[in-house]
């Protein structure tokens, strides 16, 4: 190859550079729109999924999904007490660790920094109720964790 093709073929990946570099740096700055938004694809309507109803941790487990849920949990007087302790100290609490096949599965509720505890907690029924938005991911020794973040009831609908 002559020295003359690679000098412009250097050139222009420069350029390019210095484009890309440039569109890059608008993008950051929101001076431009995304450049999928320039490109005017279709975007595909998303459905609101409906709010489902849980009532038990092994219907939790099987759900198997990160969504808005609106839980009814019957817990032991041990995870209650948890829980009330949790809600005092302002910590996150571990409302139950179970054994599912060759998993082990941690429910863990996440008490919300603002103090606003939008469920309840009935003692003598051993009842936790409210919205919940559940996040569940696995770790690397295997473990299932399954957070529960409490949210206003009245940002879900259904």
């Amino acid at each position: 190859m002559s020295v003359e093709k690679l000098s412009k073929i250097v050139a222009s990946l420069f350029v390019l550079l210095a484009v890309l570099t440039t569109l890059l740096f608008l993008q950051t700055k929101n001076y431009i729109p995304p450049v999928a938004s320039l490109l005017h694809f279709p975007k595909k309507e998303v459905k609101k999924p409906e709010i489902v109803k849980v009532s038990s941790l092994d219907a939790l487990y099987r759900l198997r999904t990160n969504s808005a849920l609106k839980l009814n949990l019957t817990l032991d007087r041990q995870s209650i007490e948890r829980t009330r302790h949790a809600l005092q100290k302002q910590l996150d609490t571990v409302l139950d660790v179970q054994k599912k096949g060759s998993h082990i599965v941690k429910y863990i509720l996440q008490i919300p920094e603002d103090g606003k505890t939008y469920f309840s907690i009935d003692a003598d029924k051993g009842r936790l109720s409210g919205a919940f938005k559940t996040f569940r991911h696995q770790k690397e020794d295997g473990t299932i964790v399954v957070k529960l973040v409490p949210i206003n009831p009245t940002w879900l609908k259904g």
